[in-house]
Formats: C-alpha cells, structure tokens, sequence
C-alpha cells in the first residue's frame, strides 16, 4: 500500500504508466516494462514496433495478435462501438459537469442576491452574464 509501504498481496504486482508522460528516448529497451510500455505508447509506429517485436517474443506475439484482430471487420466494429461508447459516456460526463457548474453559479448568484449583493458584483464573481444575473434578481424581487 502505498502510504504505508506495505506490500497488500506478493501475488500480482501493478505499475501504472503515464503513456502520455513516456519518452521513447529515455526509455531503457533492456527493461521489459519499458518495452511494454513503448509496444502500448508506439502502435501507429511500425519502424518501433518492428525493433521491440524482434527484440521480445512476447510482444511479437501481441503486436500478430492486434494485426489479426485489426484485419477482421467483426473485432473492428466491436473496438469501433467500444471506442463510441466511451466516447459518449465521456462527452455525457463533461456535460453533466457543465451543467453542474452553472448550476453552482446560479445557486451563488441567487444566494448574493437575496444578501443583497449588487447585480454587477455578482455577474463578476460567478462569471454570469450581468443579463441573467438581473432576470434571477428580478424573480427573487417578484
């Protein structure tokens, strides 16, 4: 665990790798994790995947593995869908998100307004347009 530094189980060990963060320069191709994490990082680049696939036969194996799955219609439409529905669930998240800020500022706004604050202050510190900032201190007053 890692707060404490005890070990939770001696039977499966996890790394976590920022793909993203990884350089292809830096990484040392002796050390079997730095090659994996290069296979995963380095799919569109075949002059690299040709170097780790001869250099491991573990990932020779997966790299025939993803041609395979790749050259067949039923497994794209499948990666297809998949790649679709994380894609709307991601889009459906950030909305919610959105919707869920505005509706924080709406909550401050109407908050500063029955305090009394003045519509221009309150249209500056939620970032609400001054417009609907007086139409919500127009429904409070009514």
């Amino acid at each position: 665990e890692c707060d404490e530094n005890i070990d939770l189980t001696d039977a499966i060990e996890i790394h976590f790798i920022e793909l993203p963060k990884l350089d292809a320069k830096l990484a040392n191709y002796e050390n079997p994790l730095d090659r994996w994490a290069m296979f995963l990082k380095g799919w569109d680049n075949m002059e690299l995947l040709e170097r780790l696939s001869e250099e491991d036969p573990a990932i020779a194996q997966a790299r025939k593995a993803l041609e395979k799955m790749a050259s067949d219609p039923r497994a794209k439409e499948i990666y297809e869908q998949r790649l679709k529905a994380i894609m709307d669930r991601n889009s459906d998240l950030y909305e919610a998100k959105l919707k869920g800020m505005r509706e924080g500022k709406l909550e401050t706004a109407r908050a500063a307004l029955l305090k009394g604050a003045d519509v221009e202050f309150v249209a500056e510190i939620t970032g609400l347009p001054l417009e609907i900032i007086q139409k919500l201190k127009a429904e409070i007053v009514s």
